[in-house]
């Protein structure tokens, strides 16, 4: 599961003297959210689940860097950004879509709904959802 490859991933950099603090830091913090889910549910996330999570702080990552930050902060979040895209799965690319929606419709899914929730289902932090939906309607008119 992702979630023990993250821990793993901490526990090496706070055992290891050249690790890069932002980086431990980071990890420390991601590590703390997802056990707080797992004490939250009882269970632990599952990789839906952490990816979901990593991809806010991407999203908050990247919404901080369009503020035009000094240069030393701008580096942390580069550097951030960089550790936290290590964790997403390969995105699917347009020909992938194009065709997972063909297959979709071809079995009877016959509307939005229906296709998003097989992707979600399968492709889960895989695809950019706007985008996705987008094309689903191109596709179904």
């Amino acid at each position: 599961m992702l979630f023990d490859v993250i821990k793993n991933d901490l526990l090496t950099a706070r055992r290891s003297k050249d690790t890069n603090p932002i980086v431990r830091d980071l990890l420390l913090t991601l590590v703390s959210d997802l056990a707080m889910i797992e004490k939250n549910t009882g269970v632990a996330p599952d990789d839906a689940k952490v990816v979901s999570v990593v991809q806010k702080y991407l999203s908050t990552n990247k919404e901080f860097q369009g503020f035009n930050p000094d240069e030393v902060t701008l580096a942390k979040l580069v550097t951030e950004a960089q550790v936290l895209s290590a964790y997403m799965p390969q995105q699917l690319t347009d020909e992938e879509i194009d065709s997972l929606i063909a297959g979709y419709i071809a079995i009877g899914a016959n509307n939005i709904g229906a296709i998003m929730g097989n992707f979600n289902k399968a492709y889960a932090g895989r695809f950019d959802g706007k985008a996705l939906s987008m094309k689903i309607k191109a596709t179904l008119i």
